[in-house]
Formats: C-alpha cells, structure tokens, sequence
C-alpha cells in the first residue's frame, strides 16, 4: 500500500520548537532512535496536530493536550514536558505517543513498540496495546518505509 510521504523529510513539520521535548538525555533516553524503526516525531506529529488527522478518538484528546499547552505559553508546555518525564501525563498509550511526537530528533525513526515496553509507569496495560503499536504505521503511518511490508 503506498503512502502519502516517500520519507520523513518530505513530511511537514507542525510541531513548534517550543512544544518539542528538551534536548537532555533524560527525555531522549525515553525512547531510542533505530535505524529501520517504522515512526518518526515528524510523522507522528503531522498525524496528531492536523486536527482533520487527530480525528481518532485516541489522538483527539492528545491533539487537545498539546495544542491547548502550545497556545497557553511557556508554563502550560513545561508542565506537559514535566508530566512526560514524570510519568503522570495522560495515560500511558498517549504518553508513549506524545513522547515520539515531541522528540527533537524529528527524522530519526523509532521503534513503536520497543517505545511502548520502554515506559515503565504503565498502569493497566491490556494485551491488545502493544499491537496497536506494532501495526501502528500499517494502519496509520504515512511514510513510505521500504524496509516494512504493509
């Protein structure tokens, strides 16, 4: 199935500077870049802060989160940031989401899944989560990765 990008530079970038997660290995050892991964902050976030993609009822509320924080200023976006390292922003899945969207290395590719086993304040994880990750660029992703059957 072809997408829409045929690489992640191609993909528009709507995520603010300010809005990205800070440049510290605190956040960035959250997630590790891999080479192959099958999601970039780039595709990720074009899928969440275009309100027409974030129609999904599970980004809808993300997209809410972090737009309303990138529009109330530097406090509201520290406080998200706070709440990702912390470990208490939203649920765990959103967290895991918003952790990739906001990562600065915009074209580096992830892991989805590997994302997801990395945090470690999961409360009530159900099986079926983990799969959502796995066939996350399947079923939503819009760059064209060679190395990925779909």
């Amino acid at each position: 199935m072809s997408k829409i990008f045929q690489s992640d530079t191609e993909v528009p970038d709507l995520c603010s500077s300010e809005l990205l997660l800070p440049n510290e290995s605190s956040y960035l050892d959250m997630a590790l870049p891999k080479e192959g991964g099958n999601v970039s902050p780039v595709e990720l976030s074009w899928l969440l802060l275009d309100k027409k993609r974030a129609s999904d009822a599970r980004l809808m509320h993300l997209h809410d989160q972090l737009t309303t924080a990138a529009m109330l200023g530097k406090e509201a976006i520290e406080e998200v940031h706070r709440t990702i390292l912390g470990g208490t922003f939203l649920n765990h899945n959103l967290r895991v989401i918003a952790r990739i969207a906001l990562d600065p290395r915009r074209c580096a590719t992830f892991d989805f899944a590997e994302a997801y086993d990395m945090d470690k304040t999961k409360r009530y994880p159900v099986p079926d989560e983990r799969p959502y990750f796995e066939k996350f660029h399947n079923t939503y992703g819009v760059v064209q990765r060679p190395d990925i059957e779909t």
